[in-house]
């Protein structure tokens, strides 16, 4: 019986994570929705002072980022200190040239999903994370909303 009770717990358990995990996804959708639809009708530089005062722009496991085709970084709701700076070349914890490959994805196709080694705000500790990124129509940048699962 132990056993039972045992398996149907891990059961409830991954179907809660499973549900934590499309909830996630949902509010990054949302939220890039939302970010897309700022930077479209504010313009780059409208948005990014909205993005880098965080605010809405600033969840506890999601933030906005704003980067240009060459690179430069326009806005980061949660540190914005780095604004002003060149990311190309910038890589993840795996190595990974993440700028670089989503500024090629939305080129080509208007929106990607990068997964990355990105820390992770609560923990400190590098974990996986995803980013949802869109071209701003019009422009040569894209908006994207990095999130951890």
């Amino acid at each position: 019986m132990k056993f039972w009770m045992k398996a149907a717990a891990a059961l409830a358990l991954s179907g809660l994570a499973s549900l934590a995990s499309a909830q996630t996804m949902a509010e990054a959708k949302a939220m890039l929705e939302a970010a897309q639809q700022s930077a479209a009708n504010k313009g780059l530089r409208g948005a990014a002072t909205d993005f880098n005062a965080g605010g809405k722009w600033k969840k506890r496991k999601a933030y906005v980022v704003l980067v240009d085709f060459n690179g430069n970084l326009l806005a980061r709701s949660d540190d914005p200190r780095m604004v002003g700076e060149n990311v190309l070349e910038a890589k993840d914890a795996k190595g990974k040239a993440f700028v670089k490959e989503t500024i090629k994805a939305v080129q080509s196709a208007d929106e990607a999903l990068v997964e990355m080694g990105w820390t992770d705000p609560d923990s400190r500790k590098v974990d996986s994370a995803k980013m949802l990124a869109r071209r701003v129509p019009g422009q040569a940048a894209y908006v994207a909303v990095a999130f951890f699962e």
